[in-house]
């Protein structure tokens, strides 16, 4: 082709957002992608006709990059393209490229769409252009993920190993003014310790990914979908103490945490499990420890049917019961009372609910005869 367009600095595609419908699904469903122009890598020596091209511009690229992980099955090839048909080594011959930019130009809107792996082939290959700014991977997470979240994934599923983690939306709905946007960081706790022998403390165990995602300075810290925690080494009186003591540690050296939220959500792992009572025994022996010892920080306890148990109603995981429990033993203590609180419940509801189980629904009262008590 003889087409010369010399004038052209900038090129962009935009793609819908992920809330928006997307008209382009049945193109990649059944492989029509792979037959038409989509990129103006695709023209016979494209470099020459886009010869002062300077950036190419990508918005809403997580549409695009969710796609082709669907229906793309060459997950090696995916590696070195930022585009279909838009690999690295093509890009180089553009001689006056500079920058090729993901949504807003940001290092987060590369790890969120997983380009920040590619950074390692154009700092090895020495190529001239950047993505986002950059041209090799940082040494930190971006400083504005303000989130930490804590889980215990018993899935054995593989998963896709990301310390990066998308955040309950309703805890976005309900923590507008806390949470600042969607993604935070995330360390399972089967990363963070192991147990060594019964009389000993559990072993801290040194992991790079975990020491680089500690590095940041967290406000929030929510221990997400948090069955789990709760009921991993939590039911023996020294495995409670244990496990406190690691997590007070890593509490301790976060010097900017102001809230921590405990979501009683599940994970699909456990979604058909019963809670236990000792899940709550140890609960609330951790809050006590973390407000002992970090009297300043703000806690919250979110369950998405709070306001349907407040009003009586059961949730499909039967919290009502615990609900009650939590409450007496929080507003009977002088340390928790104040500090720890249920998300978007009404106090004076509970106070009820409470008294209507006391007066209505407990039908058996077992006296335990304490001999060291009485003496």
């Amino acid at each position: 082709t003889n087409l010369k367009l010399p004038s052209l600095k900038k090129f962009k595609i935009e793609f819908p957002d992920e809330a928006e419908p997307n008209f382009e699904i049945n193109v990649w469903l059944f492989k029509s992608h792979e037959e038409k122009n989509n990129s103006i890598t695709e023209l016979k020596n494209c470099h020459k006709i886009f010869s002062n091209l300077e950036e190419i511009q990508f918005v809403n690229y997580q549409t695009y990059r969710k796609l082709i992980n669907e229906h793309f099955d060459n997950k090696k090839k995916l590696k070195s393209l930022i585009y279909w048909n838009m690999d690295l080594k093509t890009l180089s011959d553009f001689e006056s490229l500079k920058n090729i930019k993901i949504n807003e130009g940001k290092y987060l809107d590369l790890l969120t769409t997983g380009l920040d792996k590619i950074l390692f082939e154009i700092n090895k290959k020495k190529f001239k252009f950047l993505l986002n700014g950059h041209n090799k991977p940082e040494d930190k997470f971006p400083s504005d993920i303000k989130t930490l979240q804590f889980v215990y994934d018993s899935s054995s599923e593989k998963k896709q190993n990301t310390s990066l983690s998308v955040i309950n939306h309703n805890l976005l709905k309900k923590f507008k003014n806390v949470l600042r946007n969607k993604i935070g960081l995330k360390i399972d706790e089967k990363t963070i310790y192991k147990k060594v022998d019964y009389n000993k403390p559990f072993k801290f165990l040194k992991n790079k990914e975990n020491s680089k995602i500690l590095e940041n300075e967290f406000e929030t810290i929510i221990f997400s979908e948090c069955y789990g925690f709760l009921q991993n080494d939590t039911n023996y009186a020294n495995d409670i103490i244990r496990k406190i003591d690691i997590y007070l540690n890593i509490l301790n050296q976060q010097k900017g945490i102001k809230n921590i939220i405990f979501d009683f959500s599940k994970s699909e792992y456990y979604k058909d499990d019963s809670w236990e009572e000792f899940q709550f025994t140890f609960l609330i022996e951790f809050l006590y420890k973390i407000l002992n010892k970090l009297p300043y920080l703000n806690i919250f306890l979110f369950h998405d049917k709070i306001n349907d148990l407040e009003n009586n109603q059961d949730s499909l995981d039967k919290f009502k019961i615990h609900l009650i429990y939590l409450y007496n033993i929080l507003t009977r203590n002088d340390v928790l009372k104040n500090k720890v609180k249920f998300v978007s419940s009404d106090n004076e509801k509970l106070k009820q609910l409470c008294q209507h189980y006391l007066e209505k629904e407990i039908d058996h009262l077992v006296v335990i005869d304490d001999i060291i008590y009485n003496n």
